[in-house]
């Protein structure tokens, strides 16, 4: 074990100590630098591409993706463009296998084969863009969050990433009739605004991606988070429109084209099915009735609570329409 070595380093107004086992690199990404430990061993590289002015965007199974789509719509990306693993995380370091367990399969001539939960870090080259994207598909960490931000940061900091964005869906009152709101934060809250995402006022308790962001702003780090709101009796996965407002969000701040028409169908097909599955029920329609009323007044929170007594249970109304949806034949 490498000699016991203590850092400090000014954080706003206040002096922080860090103790780490092993040697600190200090990495310059534009205007800052970040502390990290040298050759972390969580990290494992496969590659360290020469990228063009590139973006790194994040997404986290788990807490902050409900109906998963924001995890959806980072491997949206990935699969969509020509993309190479450049990178993993290693998971035994912040993983309880308990909790995020891994999958098993059988494969040609029976053969068993166990898939561990991975943090994967894509480098994608755009060919009608300058500039290229850098993509982390991860599940959140249930062990050692801050390490687990050191290592994202060391990885941002190796292949000289630009800004950072991060997605995350949230469950709330919100009607599946109308377009996907967004709330975010952001380092340049005026390109939100002009986007119409919402400024973000939550207060509570928080995922990865609020100790993330933490961490990208002390380090001066442009960065961006942006949270698509989810029916909350419709929560399940696909969500595609969800996934439609955050890439084409996504796309208009960092200048990036992208052709989101697969989604744009699968979402209003998705409307249809849920319309479907809400109009045989009085009490169902009544309450997305008031749901739409409260979004086109502009009333809008961010914390979701269950709805009054007089409109349905929102658990009934959730369980009826996931019925319904898996009901439906499979898409050909």
């Amino acid at each position: 074990m490498g000699e016991d070595r203590t850092l400090h380093f000014e954080q706003g107004t206040a002096l922080k100590s860090i103790t780490f086992l092993r040697s600190i690199r200090v990495f310059n990404v534009g205007l800052s630098s970040i502390f990290c430990i040298e050759d972390s061993e969580s990290i494992i590289w496969y590659h360290r591409p020469q990228l063009r002015n590139p973006i790194f965007v994040a997404a986290f199974e788990g807490w902050n993706d409900a109906g998963e789509a924001a995890s959806d719509s980072v491997a949206w990306i990935v699969d969509k463009f020509s993309s190479q693993l450049v990178a993993e995380i290693e998971g035994d370091t912040y993983f309880d296998y308990q909790a995020v367990r891994p999958n098993i399969s059988v494969g040609e001539g029976g053969i068993r084969q166990v898939s561990w939960p991975r943090n994967r870090i894509y480098g994608i080259s755009l060919d009608d863009s300058d500039r290229d994207i850098v993509v982390m598909l991860s599940h959140e960490p249930n062990y050692r969050w801050k390490a687990f931000c050191v290592d994202i940061l060391q990885v941002i900091s190796e292949l000289k990433c630009e800004e950072i964005f991060t997605f995350g869906s949230m469950m709330a009152e919100v009607p599946h009739t109308r377009p996907t709101r967004l709330t975010g934060i952001g380092s340049e809250r005026e390109r939100l605004d002009a986007l119409e995402v919402l400024p973000s006022n939550y207060e509570g308790p928080t995922g990865i991606i609020g100790v993330l962001h933490e961490y990208l702003t002390q380090n001066h780090l442009s960065s961006t988070s942006l949270w698509a709101t989810i029916p909350h009796y419709v929560a399940q996965r696909p969500q595609p429109a969800a996934m439609n407002e955050l890439l084409n969000t996504f796309s208009a701040l960092v200048g990036v084209d992208f052709d989101t028409s697969d989604l744009a169908s699968q979402a209003a097909d998705w409307v249809n099915h849920v319309n479907d599955a809400v109009a045989d029920d009085d009490q169902a329609v009544e309450y997305v009735a008031e749901l739409e009323m409260r979004y086109d007044s502009g009333d809008f929170a961010e914390t979701y609570e269950l709805a009054d007594e007089e409109f349905p249970s929102a658990e009934a109304l959730a369980a009826e329409v996931e019925k319904f949806l898996r009901d439906q034949p499979p898409e050909k």
